[in-house]
């Protein structure tokens, strides 16, 4: 239903479901959908993790960063356009969170590059249902224009005071020692 440009390389890639197969795709924060995409008449799956919040009413969303050789992830970035169909798997996986309304928790969440989906889902969903739990991410990346989803990040941090960020580059600015500020990020 949408693809949204993150970085030179990546994109989100949202989804429509039809009305009668929404239950079947209902998920948990951190699960993710295998993709199953046709190229050069052979049959290619790949698994994705789902960016989106089951809470927030936006589509199932995934990020997908292409990979060098990488047959699904470049043909999602460069290939596939919106009104596309694809066959996609129900969600899985256990790598999830379960929200308590009632918690007062502080998460930590740390990973790098496109590892940043499942914990994105776990982010929005505890902030947006647990009120009195704090999240932190601790977010790995090459350089700042390889972040991907610096401003939905951006926004949460803005939208939720519960939430903090700490950007982590292997090449930053001259002045970078380790941790992006915002007055870095708004060179």
């Amino acid at each position: 239903s949408a693809i949204q440009r993150l970085t030179p390389q990546s994109v989100a890639i949202s989804f429509e479901v039809p009305e009668e197969m929404r239950e079947e795709f209902s998920y948990v924060p951190g699960q993710y959908i295998t993709v199953k995409v046709d190229i050069n008449g052979k049959k290619e799956n790949r698994a994705y993790s789902l960016c989106s919040s089951p809470f927030t009413g936006e589509a199932p969303t995934i990020g997908v960063k292409q990979t060098e050789n990488g047959l699904v992830s470049t043909f999602l970035n460069t290939k596939l356009n919106v009104g596309d169909i694809l066959q996609v798997m129900k969600p899985m996986g256990n790598f999830s969170l379960q929200v308590q309304p009632e918690s007062s928790r502080n998460i930590v969440l740390i990973g790098g590059g496109s590892g940043i989906t499942p914990l994105l889902s776990i982010a929005k969903s505890v902030l947006i249902k647990e009120p009195h739990s704090t999240v932190s991410l601790i977010y790995g990346n090459r350089d700042k224009d390889s972040i991907m989803f610096i401003d939905a990040l951006q926004e949460l941090q803005e939208k939720f005071p519960s939430f903090s960020v700490i950007h982590v580059l292997e090449h930053g600015a001259s002045e970078y020692q380790g941790i992006l500020s915002e007055s870095v990020l708004e060179e």
